[in-house]
């Protein structure tokens, strides 16, 4: 047997301590319980960390420049320079920006540069229609 003596914040005089007696198996309970929370609160914050990974923001058919900002991963100060170099689509209604979340899309689709292995693919493709009679 353990004796604990609990006492409460701040507590300055014997009147506010307590003393506990526990067996051998009310200490390893204990502990148990300890662990089981433990785990139970590491299982939820992995679970609340690969939900807040795996989820995508939702974006609206039309965006501002913070919103189209996080949805092609790019700085606002960035997007307002490819505005003012007419690089990127936009709609300016009364002096308000406006992105087309279809149109960015296919701008990002037209800036893809091919892996190796899709050169080749379509350069074996090129090569072999060239043969055919």
């Amino acid at each position: 047997q353990i004796t604990i003596l609990h006492s409460k914040p701040n507590a300055l005089f014997m009147e506010n301590m307590i003393v506990t007696t526990l067996s051998e198996k009310d200490i390893k309970d204990l502990i148990q319980a300890g662990i089981e929370q433990a785990l139970e609160r590491m299982n939820q914050n992995q679970a609340n960390a690969v939900s807040s990974t795996t989820e995508e923001e939702t974006f609206p058919p039309f965006m501002d420049v913070d919103t189209v900002s996080r949805f092609i991963n790019l700085k606002p100060s960035y997007v307002y320079e490819l505005v003012s170099g007419r690089q990127i689509p936009f709609i300016k209604l009364q002096k308000r920006l406006q992105f087309c979340k279809k149109d960015i899309i296919e701008w990002l689709n037209q800036h893809k540069i091919a892996s190796e292995h899709q050169i080749d693919k379509i350069a074996e493709a090129y090569i072999n229609k060239k043969r055919m009679p």
